[in-house]
């Protein structure tokens, strides 16, 4: 009998120390992007319509410098930052510079015009008239950003990342495939910087395999691993064409990054605007005290900030535009002793909590203000979660999309992706990376597919 007895107790402690520390004492540790701006989630006053990646007859648009002003003032935005091609911005009212290499918008009639101080004073002072039927909502001025810059500007691989906050990079021609190229130069000349629509470069449009991709991932978690100075990607630009697989690379990189325990990656939105119409597809809803370049800054660094987008193709369908008010967030509430976490948000008729790049909680649920809110318990889905979760406001308008939360269980180290690759494949990878940077290689497999497609 006493031997039987042992073999259950030894049975029992086996199964004990066998099952997973979550199931135990599951216990996070949540890191909150929002916790500094909490307290002004509820008031409008406090959100801030912004666009940081905007184009002018200053390099390849079509549409004025001046009228592009113009055009986001019109449209409601109360932020403003300009990142021409090769091309470091300025406060709208000073001399603009005109690179030799966009010398053909002059000749075909499309001179790139600085604003007058008048002009400045009163868009930036909320006092400037324009044809729209509507005022500005808030009735305060459109303020500028200056000193960004998209970089690697003649390169056919479109490997293009933003700087902002120094001055580095005008004029500077970029390297194929040069996204650490223009981050490293970035950091050293003390800026922040963006990597712009990776699902271009990558081509993962119509094959979100491509987007989770191990070495694709690796090759974009390496560069925020290695240089905490760029902040992030756009997980949303313009229509959302080339792009539509950006957050799912988003999510892949992610779980690259977080579990190092050192940062995470912030998701960007961005009209990219070229034209008129480009104006209020994508953007973001900053979370301010008030305007100040300081408080643009230290937004970007902490994710205070939310990704808007009127499309969001594999989410909202192709077919989806949204239109009038976009989701907002107007709370967000954390219980990291219980491990839970609450939002409210309005203009929104569903709310998804992502994990690993799956929806693993979604709600519908609105309250008798008619905002929409969801709670998620943490512990009920901890086999969904590795490190991260975040959540995206759906509705008529489109989307609002969060910033990740980390989530530290104690032992985030064993979600490392590990390098597998031996040195010699290291080598092998790093040459050809180098090799695929050339001009010249570029160019002609931009040949054979010319060639391929004829023949087609």
């Amino acid at each position: 009998m006493k031997k039987l007895v042992s073999v259950v107790l030894c049975i029992i402690m086996a199964v004990s120390l066998s099952i997973p520390a979550f199931a135990q004492e599951l216990d996070y540790k949540i890191s909150n992007p929002y916790e500094s701006v909490t307290d002004l989630l509820p008031v409008q006053e406090n959100h801030y319509k912004t666009n940081l990646h905007t184009h002018s007859t200053l390099s390849d648009a079509t549409l004025d410098y001046s009228d592009m002003i113009k055009g986001y003032y019109e449209q409601n935005f109360d932020i403003l930052g300009f990142a021409d091609h090769g091309v470091l911005g300025k406060y709208w009212n000073e001399k603009q510079n005109h690179l030799p290499i966009y010398f053909y918008q002059t000749i075909i009639g499309k001179r790139a015009t600085n604003l007058t101080d008048e002009e400045y004073e009163a868009i930036t002072g909320g006092t400037y008239e324009f044809s729209a039927e509507s005022g500005r909502t808030l009735g305060r001025g459109m303020q500028c950003v200056p000193k960004g810059i998209e970089l690697n500007m003649v390169t056919m691989t479109k490997s293009h990342v933003n700087g902002y906050f120094c001055d580095w990079g005008e004029n500077d021609i970029g390297f194929e495939n040069g996204y650490e190229y223009a981050v490293k130069n970035v950091e050293k000349a003390g800026g922040i910087s963006v990597i712009n629509h990776p699902g271009d470069w990558l081509e993962s449009r119509d094959n979100y395999d491509i987007a989770r991709d191990p070495a694709n991932v690796r090759y974009f978690g390496e560069i925020f691993n290695k240089y905490k100075s760029c902040q992030g990607m756009e997980v949303l630009n313009l229509n959302d064409s080339v792009t539509r697989a950006d957050r799912i690379l988003w999510d892949e990189v992610l779980q690259y990054v977080i579990p190092h325990g050192e940062r995470s990656v912030w998701g960007f939105g961005n009209s990219d605007a070229h034209e008129l119409e480009d104006i209020d597809s994508s953007f973001m809803d900053f979370i301010l005290p008030s305007y100040s370049l300081d408080n643009v800054k230290s937004t970007m660094m902490n994710g205070n900030f939310f990704a808007i987008g009127r499309r969001a193709r594999p989410e909202l369908g192709d077919g989806f535009k949204g239109k009038g008010a976009y989701p907002t967030v107007t709370s967000i509430t954390v219980d990291d002793e219980n491990d839970i976490i609450t939002v409210t948000g309005k203009n929104a008729n569903k709310i998804q909590w992502i994990a690993n790049g799956n929806v693993i909680l979604e709600s519908q649920e609105i309250n008798e203000k008619g905002e929409i809110v969801s709670t998620i318990q943490l512990r009920d889905h901890a086999e969904d979660i590795t490190c991260y979760v975040r959540f995206q406001l759906l509705g008529d308008g489109g989307i609002c999309i969060a910033n990740p939360f980390t989530l530290d269980d104690g032992d985030m180290a064993r979600f490392i992706i590990e390098d597998t690759r031996t040195d010699c494949q290291k080598r092998t990878d790093r040459f050809v990376e180098i090799i695929k940077s050339s001009r010249i290689y570029v160019l002609f497999q931009e040949l054979v597919r010319a060639i391929k497609k004829e023949l087609k």
